[in-house]
């Protein structure tokens, strides 16, 4: 234990150095941390909105759907507890669905560290050939 005789030696002290420095690291691993946490999510979802509109569109392609109001009801009713400003439009040209999915980036994020890509889109596309059965 170090005993103080005089201010000067006080003054003379570097016992406290450290605390300085350690409180820049732990800010910059939060941040860091935070940034992971974000990108995970942006890509976590982006991976389920593709399978979402996989899911469409193989259910148009064997006849579940019928009409195209039907696929993007569907789609946008399993992503609205994920963002709910998401918009699908599901198109029908010859033998081909297509379903494109916008999602805000903003209504992604957990923890808002990417904050300034929040006004961006995500926009996922999928095409998927409709199977004919004779039916």
């Amino acid at each position: 234990m170090r005993t103080w005789q005089n201010l000067s030696g006080r003054a003379r002290a570097e016992d406290g150095a450290v605390t300085i420095e350690a409180l820049f690291w732990v800010v910059a691993i939060v941040f860091v941390f935070g940034l992971v946490v974000d990108a995970s999510s942006l890509f976590y979802t982006q991976s389920n909105v593709l399978r979402t509109v996989q899911d469409a569109n193989r259910n148009m392609s064997i006849g579940r759907f019928r009409t195209p109001e039907e696929a993007k009801a569907y789609v946008e009713t399993v992503l609205d507890p994920v963002s709910p400003n998401a918009t699908a439009t599901v198109t029908v040209a010859g033998s081909i669905v297509t379903t494109r999915v916008t999602v805000p980036a903003g209504d992604l994020q957990l923890i808002g560290i990417l904050a300034p890509l929040s006004g961006i889109p995500i926009t996922v596309q999928g095409r998927h050939y409709i199977e004919d059965y004779g039916t």
